[in-house]
């Protein structure tokens, strides 16, 4: 028991977490139904979930208590987020495979949602190659203001909103080193 002393437990990270693992697995589940690794190699899959985990530790582990003393454990957990984290989940094409775990009048939503001129336009804006590795530079260097920086420390909304903003330009960077391949969602 002392072991899981010094690890913080963040109800939402928890839910999100579970969450994300049971959408995944619903959809890989359909995904899988003809055949195992019709359509996505296991390695894929086992990436995803090393991702969550990977996510789990840096934010729940003593990693977070030490971030907030010691600034070269907060530059550690920031490394875990963006150079492990998001490479790790995009691998596992999670949208495609969550995707599936909707029923298919949601996914045919989901398809003319995504087909429609605003959405198309906004992910063309926010896709480009070039706006990706914009944001993500400007999330990197933007938090580590040193007002910023304080800030995130100081309060856990911001701090919070810090490490979503890492992770979420870190995804779009990601997507582009990896590979978007053009994925259906059928």
């Amino acid at each position: 028991m002392s072991a899981l002393k010094n690890w913080s437990f963040d109800p939402v990270l928890i839910v999100t977490v579970v969450a994300a693992v049971c959408a995944y697995a619903a959809g890989l589940r359909k995904l899988w139904a003809r055949g195992r690794g019709k359509g996505l190699p296991a390695r894929r899959a086992v990436c995803f979930f090393l991702g969550l985990a990977a996510l789990v530790l840096a934010l729940m582990s003593p990693l977070e208590l030490l971030s907030a003393e010691l600034f070269s454990f907060h530059m550690v957990q920031h490394l875990i987020l963006i150079l492990i984290v998001a490479p790790l989940l995009i691998y596992g094409a999670p949208l495609l495979v969550i995707t599936l775990a909707l029923p298919s009048h949601a996914r045919k939503q989901l398809r003319a949602w995504e087909r429609s001129r605003s959405v198309g336009a906004a992910k063309t804006v926010v896709l480009h190659p070039a706006i990706a590795g914009a944001l993500f530079a400007l999330a990197l260097w933007t938090w580590h203001l040193p007002t910023l920086y304080r800030s995130a420390l100081l309060d856990d909304t911001i701090h919070v909103l810090e490490h979503t903003s890492f992770i979420g330009a870190s995804l779009l960077f990601w997507m582009h080193v990896i590979g978007r391949k053009r994925q259906r969602l059928d």
